[in-house]
């Protein structure tokens, strides 16, 4: 057993801000009143704690606590579950403390949650809270997992899509991840639970260009200029909200901030100049700003409206373009998909996928970090093009016309193929043209 002992009492000199011991007036170091002590821990390593001022009182308590992390080692005594004084937290004063860490770190990339974010964790919580009927932190027990798989079943039933339902198991699956990272709980009782089927339902199809041009013709209320930008830049429609005139570039780009932008990153997207210059005057005209103030707009906590608009884009601007799809002749729904706003982004992800850009730049563009959602979600294909790219392969007697593999021997490079010493590589790794079988050695 260890025993007890006294360090000195500390103070911070004045001169270099270091803590040094305390005096008396005869130059004595003076002890601290407490006793502290060396504890040895269950996991092998050792702290110092501090104890009572009576040295054996101090004894006592040095050796019990001893006795118990002796016992724990030597599997006597469980180990003591780290969350058991945060069990009777009430719930709403852990939730305050989830919401103060997503609304300064707990976003992409370390951002903020979003306004629009923050607006749906706290409609999440005041969900889940009733549908569970949670009072304290030890609630979020193994015990709501099949809870919250009925929810998420009830839903599915009331015909909400699976993206939305897994959006709603989010909503209490993230706020259970975090108390776990930080000790408040055992176990994250969501994890058993899975996500639901999420394929889209809603399919947008692509239309060509004249198509738009006539939609943006029988526009109204300033939507042919919301259409043009969206189709043209890729904007999503809270992107567009969000613009001012200060985003223009006269390089040809839009700047875009990182709290609006989806993946919370700070973007310069290249747009045409002619899209510049129209939207340059239509900043001078001020339509947008006097759209705002004939029509106020009353606006939700996930809707933020700038000062200085640079397109009006109200919370309602659906029924706008239902409005001038009727108003051009053009079905908004048809067996290659729906057409609405965000379709303009289909449009400029089709576009340039079909530019035949390198993958990098169609990245950039597309501001999508990996092809897959591009592919599988925005980029559509057309009847003409795939009998157009048949064509440019087959010729009409159904031959290939062309080699299915064309060696090029003086492009193709090789690695690590030549040469069995792989730390040294190869010294010459460019393929040569074949001229038949090498010549025997002559022998010496």
């Amino acid at each position: 057993m260890a025993n007890v002992f006294r360090t000195p009492a500390l103070t911070t000199d004045k001169a270099t801000g270091k803590r040094i011991p305390m005096r008396d007036k005869k130059g004595n170091v003076i002890q601290h009143p407490k006793c502290r002590g060396k504890l040895f821990l269950a996991n092998g390593k050792n702290t110092t704690v501090t104890l009572t001022t009576d040295r054996k009182d101090s004894q006592k308590r040095l050796d019990k606590m001893q006795q118990e992390q002796d016992d724990i080692r030597n599997g006597l005594v469980p180990i003591p579950a780290k969350h058991n004084t945060a069990l009777q937290r009430p719930i709403e004063d852990f939730f305050e403390e989830y919401h103060a860490w997503g609304e300064t770190q707990g976003g992409r990339k370390k951002r903020p949650w979003s306004d629009g974010n923050k607006a749906m964790r706290q409609y999440y919580k005041k969900f889940w809270i009733e549908e569970l009927d949670l009072k304290t932190v030890g609630d979020l027990n193994m015990g709501i997992a099949p809870k919250v798989e009925k929810v998420m079943q009830r839903l599915l039933q009331e015909g909400l899509s699976g993206k939305t339902v897994n959006s709603y198991r989010e909503g209490i699956c993230a706020p259970c991840a975090w108390a776990y990272k930080r000790g408040y709980i055992e176990k994250n009782p969501i994890v058993v639970t899975e996500k639901v089927n999420q394929k889209a339902t809603v399919i947008r199809r692509y239309e060509p260009p004249e198509v738009w041009a006539r939609i943006q013709d029988a526009s109204e209320l300033g939507l042919g200029m919301v259409l043009e930008t969206g189709r043209l830049s890729g904007f999503r429609v809270n992107e567009l909200r969000s613009l001012t005139p200060d985003h223009l570039r006269p390089d040809n780009k839009i700047w875009l901030s990182w709290e609006v932008d989806k993946g919370r990153t700070e973007r310069l997207q290249p747009v045409p100049k002619e899209l510049i210059d129209k939207l340059l005057a239509y900043a001078e005209s001020g339509e947008a700003k006097e759209l705002y103030r004939r029509f106020p707009v009353q606006s939700k906590d996930r809707h933020k409206f700038p000062e200085n608009p640079l397109l009006f884009v109200p919370i309602h601007i659906a029924r706008i373009f239902n409005r001038a799809l009727k108003a051009a002749g053009i079905p908004k729904n048809t067996k290659e998909g729906k057409l609405d706003v965000h379709s303009t982004r289909t449009a400029y992800v089709t576009n340039v996928y079909r530019s035949g850009a390198d993958i990098k730049t169609i990245l950039t563009l597309t501001r999508h970090t990996t092809p897959a959602v591009g592919l599988n979600h925005y980029a559509k294909d057309s009847d003409e093009l795939l009998r157009d790219t048949v064509a440019t392969i087959f010729d009409s007697g159904g031959q290939n016309s062309h080699p299915t593999y064309v060696q090029q021997p003086e492009k193709m490079i090789l690695k690590k193929t030549a040469s069995p010493d792989f730390k040294r590589g190869c010294s010459e790794n460019v393929m040569v043209v074949a001229t038949g079988l090498e010549p025997v050695t002559p022998t010496m």
